[in-house]
């Protein structure tokens, strides 16, 4: 069947009329037009520019060159034996700017694209510091949320890297950061804050004393049995204690298990295993 062509209509002196599209077509392709352009900015802006995964891995990356290679490699190795302690995967990573974006979409859209953390684990642990934006973040991955609480986080930016990094000196901060996080992950207690220090409840105020009275008590009958010279009596020949041995967290020099790091000492950090943020974690700055 032959396709009817459609002809403008004549005027009446016989020129073809032009056909002219109408008001409400016209102002449907501007508005589709406004929406695609619209749709494109924002999801050029949703997607922050993270850097790429480091290769060779690496667990400490100073991108925006605020430590010096001496301190990198120290970072490095004690993260290499936090990660050989128990398989959480630390990553520290700096960077200048952030490009405009939030320290928690910045941080969320670098440990996804890093796939920070093994993937059937999620055990990974990203320190995000921002340069010039005076930012940092702790994001944890799914595994690690129930170890590493958003507050206990919060309080290790706020004691361990907020005092280091106002002085100018962020590597002592990230040394502590990560002797307090080892601790932590390996059951160890953590000392109290000065404010924890301060709002001791009377319960725990009568406790104290009491416990007090009874370590007082106890010294003064042990004394009371002792021989005119101050000697206990020769009569039980007692049994000499070995001398303590340290422990692997000592004040500020952890260093992990004893022997080091089998994976530090063959040559570094295998990569990162995929693992998933739920965006837990803990923000604060220094400026």
């Amino acid at each position: 069947m032959p396709m009817t062509r459609l002809r403008r209509p004549r005027t009446s002196d016989g020129y073809r009329r032009p056909m002219h599209a109408s008001p409400a077509r016209l102002w449907s392709v501007v508005v589709c037009a406004f929406a695609v352009v619209l749709f494109c900015s924002l999801w050029v802006h949703g997607q922050p520019k993270v850097p790429a995964k480091p290769v060779p891995p690496r667990l400490i990356n100073d991108l925006a060159g605020m430590l010096t290679s001496a301190e990198t490699q120290e970072i490095e190795e004690r993260l290499l034996a936090l990660n050989e302690a128990n398989g959480v995967q630390f990553a520290v990573v700096t960077v200048p700017d952030m490009g405009g974006y939030s320290i928690e979409e910045y941080s969320v859209e670098l440990f996804q694209k890093w796939g920070i953390g093994e993937a059937k684990e999620d055990n990974g642990l990203l320190l995000l510091i921002a340069d010039e934006e005076g930012r940092l973040r702790f994001e944890t991955g799914y595994g690690l949320e129930g170890d590493l609480p958003d507050a206990f986080l919060g309080r290790v930016i706020d004691e361990n890297l907020v005092p280091h990094f106002v002085e100018g000196d962020p590597a002592a901060g990230i040394v502590e950061a990560v002797n307090t996080i080892a601790l932590r992950l390996a059951g160890g207690e953590i000392e109290p804050s000065r404010k924890e220090e301060k709002s001791l409840s009377p319960d725990a105020l009568a406790a104290i004393v009491f416990f007090a009275i009874v370590i007082v008590y106890l010294i003064v009958k042990s004394s009371s049995r002792k021989g005119p010279s101050g000697r206990p009596p020769k009569s039980g020949g007692g049994v000499r204690r070995p001398p303590s041995t340290p422990g692997p967290f000592m004040g500020r020099g952890w260093k992990g298990p004893s022997g080091g790091s089998s994976r530090g000492s063959s040559g570094g950090f295998g990569g990162f295993g995929g693992g998933r943020s739920g965006g837990g974690g803990a923000s604060g700055g220094w400026k």
